[in-house]
């Protein structure tokens, strides 16, 4: 997880301002590590993130899974148009043969969060 790791979410979900995306990408076969490198990178500098998670499918050898939490639909987007995200989205993209959002929501409910500092 990148950002903070002592998120309110109850206050958060009462608040209703959680936005929540899941991504899939396709990279070419030797490029997978690289452009998970460069997003890695590149999250931490996306200040009003609340959630980052990158993950290297383990069935799939050309696929990423990122999955965000935001506090709203309006700070994702705004973090697309940061500096350090538009440098890691140019250096990435030769290696990304596809991207689908698989889905993007508000109403998100944490369940639980182990990750969380009390």
């Amino acid at each position: 997880m990148i950002g903070s790791t002592n998120i309110r979410w109850s206050i958060l979900e009462e608040e209703g301002i959680m936005f929540a995306v899941l991504n899939r990408l396709l990279c070419t076969p030797d490029g997978r590590q690289t452009v998970a490198d460069l997003m890695y990178g590149a999250a931490t500098s996306m200040e009003q993130c609340l959630h980052y998670s990158i993950v290297l499918d383990s069935t799939d050898a050309k696929a990423i899974w990122v999955y965000e939490v935001w506090p709203s639909e309006e700070a994702h987007v705004a973090s697309l148009r940061l500096p350090a995200v538009g440098e890691a989205i140019q250096k990435a993209r030769p290696s990304i043969e596809s991207a689908e959002r698989v889905f993007s929501g508000h109403d998100l409910k944490v369940a639980r969060d182990c990750l969380s500092s009390a």
